[in-house]
This record gives C-alpha cells, sequence and structure tokens, in this order.
C-alpha cells in the first residue's frame, strides 16, 4: 500500500558483502520504470527491502543475468598509402621487397561499451567477403601493388564481433638497385673481332655472348 516504503539495492557477483548498487527507491503506484545507475556484465542479486510506516521490514532476493550482446564498434582509416621494401636486408642493405599492415595501421579507434578489443586483419574481395583468415598481421609483397582491399575485425571480450573495411594503396617508392658487372679487359684484336663496329647496335643477348655471361 501506499504506507510502504520499497528500496532497491544490487549486489554485484550476487555477493552480499560487496558494496551494493543503490539504494533506488522504487513507486509501485505508477507504471514508470525504475532506473538504475550502470551495472556491470555478469550475475547479480537484486534485493528489494519494503518497510512500513512502524518500522517493520523484510526482503526478497532476486538473481539476475547481465550479458553482453552488443557488438563492438569498428572504425577503419578513411584511407591508407604504404610503401613496399620500406626496409633493407641487415645483410645485404638491399630492399626487403616487402611490407607489413597491422590490424593498428589501419584502426582509427575502435572501441566497446563493456570490455577492450582484439584487432585481427585480413584480405578481403569487393563484397567485403574475407580472402584469408584473419590475423595479426598482412605481408604485401610487389605482388600487391596498386589497391588491396582489407577488412578490420574487431572483437570483445564477450565474443561479439564487427567489421570495417578500406582500400590500402600499395606503392613501390623506392629507386632500383644497379649493379655492374666486373670491369672486362679488351685487347684490340679481341674487339675487332668480337664487337661490331658501333657497340649501341648490339643486342643484350650478343653482348652477353661476348663477355661470357
Amino acid at each position: 500500500g501506499t504506507n510502504v516504503t520499497i528500496t532497491a539495492n544490487i549486489y554485484p557477483g550476487a555477493d552480499l558483502n560487496a558494496t551494493p548498487i543503490g539504494s533506488f527507491v522504487v513507486n509501485p503506484n505508477n507504471a514508470t520504470p525504475e532506473i538504475t545507475t550502470a551495472i556491470p556484465v555478469g550475475t547479480h542479486l537484486l534485493r528489494y527491502t519494503y518497510t512500513d510506516q512502524c518500522g517493520n521490514s523484510d526482503f526478497s532476493d532476486y538473481l539476475f543475468t547481465v550479458e553482453d550482446r552488443t557488438a563492438p564498434v569498428a572504425i577503419c582509416e578513411d584511407g591508407l598509402n604504404i610503401g613496399i621494401s620500406s626496409g633493407s636486408s641487415s645483410t645485404t642493405g638491399l630492399p626487403t621487397g616487402f611490407a607489413v599492415l597491422t590490424p593498428e595501421n589501419i584502426d582509427n579507434g575502435s572501441y566497446d561499451d563493456c570490455s577492450g578489443v582484439t584487432l585481427s586483419i585480413a584480405r578481403v574481395n569487393a563484397a567485403n567477403v574475407a580472402l584469408e583468415v584473419y590475423d595479426q598481421e598482412l605481408i604485401l609483397t610487389c605482388a600487391d601493388l596498386g589497391t588491396v582491399r582489407v577488412g578490420l575485425r574487431v572483437e570483445d571480450a564477450a565474443g561479439n564481433v564487427n567489421f570495417c573495411w578500406l582500400d590500402v594503396l600499395v606503392e613501390d617508392k623506392n629507386a632500383p638497385v644497379c649493379i655492374p658487372p666486373s670491369p672486362v679487359t679488351l685487347s684490340c684484336i679481341e674487339y675487332n673481332a668480337a664487337l661490331p663496329a658501333d657497340i649501341t647496335e648490339t643486342t643484350i643477348e650478343e653482348r652477353n655472348a661476348v663477355f661470357g655471361a
């Protein structure tokens, strides 16, 4: 009745020794639901305590579970350019001929309201269907020069998943390496016998034959 006061407390993890969330005053005489503050994911105990105007009180306990069924928010960069051969070999100093693309390179602040997120990356087709297993890195080689479509997979701690996609422009910004042949000594007799009068007319095959390549 109107002479009874009802309050609600929520004990996280159903632990009565924990600091409760609440109290919240419950009004049974209107159709407006009471609103609590944020309740974490997990199983909790809801205790209704009712007290009359003489100070008599009692309570009822109810277990309830909060589940995270909302997918995280996946946010990709608007676009990305990446250069092939951005590193070099430790032994030869020459370009390595590949680049490594990680989820962090294309992530632009993906998040979840209840937990952290795990990121992974994969090549996708024009319909955004993965062409390979989502993983922690993507190796780009000279065969990928041009536009490569990439997907970012975002998973929260509850296993909810979301995706976003973007086109990555793969470029070759490194100059080629020219390695000259070893010095060759020719006598005038060898020159006249082996080379034409105009050396610019020779083909690569003819020059290789002359120099023993």
